[in-house]
């Protein structure tokens, strides 16, 4: 087992959202953080997806998008 693959089965999306200080309220909405958004538009569970900029992706994927850092630093962290 990979780095990767550690991250993907241990950690959800909405667990490296709440890292990040991003509010995912009860229903699994939450503002996106890619885009000017002012209403939940994202939903955050397992995966993400954002009905409105289209984002979408697992764990590793939301955490390299919002740092910028590459895969295996944002991996370290999460």
């Amino acid at each position: 087992m990979n780095v990767f693959e550690a991250v993907k089965g241990n950690v959800t999306t909405r667990q490296a959202a709440e890292m990040y200080g991003i509010h995912v309220n009860r229903n699994g909405m939450a503002v996106c953080p890619f885009h000017n958004d002012k209403n939940p538009s994202m939903k955050v569970d397992m995966r993400f997806h954002c009905f409105a900029c289209q984002a979408d992706g697992d764990a590793v994927d939301f955490a390299v998008s919002y740092t910028h850092l590459r895969a295996h630093e944002t991996c370290a962290d999460l």
